[in-house]
Parts: C-alpha cells; structure tokens; sequence
C-alpha cells in the first residue's frame, strides 16, 4: 500500500468537490477560491 498526500477542496457549505495531488496546491486554491471553500491536506493510501 502506498501512503499519498493530497489537497482536498470544500466548498463554503461543507460539501466535497474533490481532490488534487500534493503538488498541484495552485489548482486546489484556485477551485476553492471560485467556490467560496477551503482546502484541506488529507492523506489517502493506495492498493499496489
């Protein structure tokens, strides 16, 4: 299993519209942004 941190995007009323990979920060923020939202550094896992 391998262990990935990404950048999760909410929208202003807390529903989920996503995720981006660590190192694309500038598209989460963009997205969060034209979604009045927040981003937030989650880690997901992956089956090899």
């Amino acid at each position: 299993m391998k262990k990935y941190y990404v950048w999760e995007v909410w929208t202003g009323d807390g529903k989920y519209i996503g995720f981006f990979l660590e190192n694309e920060k500038d598209h989460a923020d963009m997205f969060a942004r034209a979604y009045n939202g927040k981003v937030v550094k989650a880690v997901r896992y992956t089956e090899v």
